[in-house]
């Protein structure tokens, strides 16, 4: 689940949730994302959330990976 915060009328942070560790903590990875000027005000909300998703869905595929390979698992058997 991805959180988005306004920090200015262009600027927001994306933070992605992705699970908990072994001690209970959440998974917890954060990016800022700055809207092109090219982008009409009334756009900067869907492009903030397809940025969004697009951040979560690249931070989980990541995670994934990195689990491959702590089990032992080519990255190629994916």
């Amino acid at each position: 689940m991805a959180y988005i915060k306004k920090k200015s009328e262009r600027k927001f942070k994306i933070t992605v949730c992705n699970g908990y560790k072994v001690n209970g903590q959440k998974r917890m990875k954060a990016q800022t994302i700055t809207v092109p000027s090219s982008v009409p005000k009334r756009g900067i909300q869907q492009y903030v959330m397809a940025e969004a998703e697009r951040i979560e869905k690249k931070f989980k595929y990541i995670d994934h990976i990195l689990q491959r390979f702590a089990m032992g698992k080519s990255a190629n058997s994916i």
